[in-house]
């Protein structure tokens, strides 16, 4: 840590920045399996072998880090209670989430590296080499710091030099890859009408889809968290804050790639099929009875952010059945909506 860091602790600073990184990182880690869990419902009989064992690394990666990570901020709140000098230990379990960190950041770059040449078209090759030798600098410098944290044994042997220039360069060089692979993500995104298909209804919900969705597969909020940490770690020496943001960072970068995995479409859809689903995963059909004639109307559901909600994008519904609504309308009694998992509508003696 740049500076010297004196003997007199804010829990603010310090614990309490480690545990609302914690809290956070747990938040973040919930999103991405749930996203993970919607992969292999949706890709397990087309991915390739080595493609679903990586997944399954990272997220077995991911939750060891969330479990170090709690048994740290256990350690600082309860067996540090009414030390505060205690705080400055680096605690075993927090080298490890160190360690965690750095191979996950890395087999992440790698994959997004890898995403660019295919959106590339397999063409770009003295582009992708240039990535591959800003990741593997990066993973340099990170592995140079998870060494360099490992042999410490105090949070204030971060102020030495050469700890202070590993930790800088690491942050410094996974932001610029970040970037420059956001950047290119988003160019081939945003000229690859395949990728990411129309989305129907408002513009206001096109709008933010399209923001959320180029945000978080791009890799720009990794981009953004990872200069976050740097500019706290220059900026404040004598906290914890980049500490605790880098929790995030990791679960920032497993999220991402797990939205962007699941973007893809099946192989085994026709184009039509592919493009009628994504038309109609983001409206529904409602139909109505009066005067003898049935009336149907399409309806833009309430934006549900994708964090929260099957991709809008998703050409497989979470039963192998197409899913059947149906709403019959009454004037005088309102809306009575019928659900039949089986496809078949359900009989009704007042339609």
């Amino acid at each position: 840590m740049p500076g010297a860091m004196t003997a007199r602790v804010s829990l603010a600073d310090t614990l309490g920045a480690i545990l609302m990184g914690v809290i956070f990182s747990a938040l973040i880690y919930g999103i991405s399996s749930l996203h993970g869990f919607f992969y292999l419902h949706k890709f397990h009989h087309y991915d390739p072998w080595l493609l679903k064992a990586a997944v399954g690394s990272i997220w077995l990666l991911d939750t060891l880090h969330l479990v170090f990570a709690i048994w740290a901020i256990f350690f600082y709140t309860v067996f540090c209670f009414g030390k505060p000098a205690a705080l400055l230990e680096i605690h075993w379990a927090a080298k490890i989430v160190v360690v965690l960190s750095v191979v996950i950041v890395l087999l992440v770059q790698v994959f997004y590296v890898y995403r660019v040449w295919r959106l590339s078209g397999l063409k770009k090759r003295g582009v992708v080499s240039i990535a591959i030798v800003a990741v593997l600098c990066g993973a340099a410098f990170g592995l140079l710091l998870a060494v360099k944290t490992v042999q410490a044994s105090s949070f204030l042997e971060l102020s030495r030099p050469d700890l202070s220039v590993a930790t800088q360069a690491s942050f410094a060089v996974a932001t610029a890859v970040d970037f420059a692979i956001a950047g290119t993500m988003c160019y081939y995104l945003y000229s690859s009408k395949r990728v990411i298909p129309r989305i129907r209804g408002s513009r206001l919900h096109v709008a933010i889809n399209t923001v959320i969705h180029y945000t978080i597969c791009s890799g720009l909020l990794t981009s953004v968290t990872s200069l976050a940490c740097l500019i706290t770690f220059i900026t404040l020496p004598r906290t914890l804050i980049f500490f605790a943001l880098s929790f995030i960072l990791t679960k920032c970068y497993v999220l991402s790639l797990f939205t962007l995995l699941n973007l893809r479409r099946g192989k085994s859809l026709t184009p039509d099929a592919t493009r009628q689903a994504g038309e109609s995963s983001n409206s529904y059909s409602m139909g109505y009875r009066r005067n003898g004639t049935t009336h149907h109307l399409d309806v833009c559901p309430i934006f549900v952010p994708l964090l929260f909600s099957r991709s809008p994008y998703d050409v497989k519904t979470m039963h192998d059945r197409p899913v059947v609504v149906g709403v019959h309308v009454d004037v005088e009694r309102g809306i009575d909506p019928v659900l039949d998992i089986d496809g078949n509508l359900k009989a009704s003696t007042d339609w």
